[in-house]
């Protein structure tokens, strides 16, 4: 939704942050789906290698051959892309990236995510935990929440200064109201991390 939301803006700035998330967002997925680190079929799978670890969880999870090259090539297209991207933007090109390529990218993420989450086991969707608010980052805070990045920002501030967070301090953050308290119980872990 962040991803979605920052197309939409007419910045430049936001475009790149809109690839930024993708990225992000597709590193997490990696390291969800495949979080081995080895070598598969002479491709490195370290922590770095968010791309060749989806690319392996295809490799492994897709039975017909058709079907495996094809997702293998979206996901190389759409890892390169972004790379590519990303570089442009910390060296501060923001405008050599034109809103349909960065919105492109955004689609081109959520077929991957589409096709990636249609390969996995039965059992693997039913172990799935809640997110925990003391782990969760700004992009997770922010889409799971609705709340502005500010907002977000700020949950994070008051984790790192309290150390652990419950609802009542949660309600205290300036621009969290009782509806987003209410949502954040339905939709968080409050578990402290050991």
């Amino acid at each position: 939704m962040i991803a979605f939301r920052s197309v939409a803006s007419e910045h430049p700035e936001e475009w790149s942050h809109a690839l930024t998330s993708c990225r992000r967002f597709l590193e997490d997925l990696a390291d969800v789906l495949y979080p081995k680190d080895d070598q598969v079929k002479g491709r490195t799978l370290g922590k770095a290698q968010y791309i060749n670890r989806l690319w392996a969880f295809m490799d492994e999870s897709i039975e017909s051959e058709s079907n495996k090259e094809l997702a293998k090539a979206h996901v190389d297209y759409l890892g390169s892309y972004l790379e590519r991207a990303h570089k442009l933007g910390h060296k501060g090109v923001h405008a050599d990236l034109s809103r349909t390529e960065a919105i492109k990218a955004v689609f081109h993420t959520y077929l991957l995510v589409a096709d990636n989450l249609d390969y996995l086991k039965k059992d693997a969707t039913k172990a799935s935990k809640r997110l925990n608010i003391h782990t969760a980052s700004l992009d997770e805070l922010e889409s799971v929440l609705g709340i502005s990045r500010a907002v977000a920002k700020e949950i994070i501030k008051q984790r790192v200064e309290y150390g652990v967070l419950d609802t009542a301090r949660l309600a205290t953050i300036k621009g969290i109201g009782q509806k987003t308290v209410s949502l954040a119980e339905q939709l968080l872990s409050f578990e402290p991390i050991k």
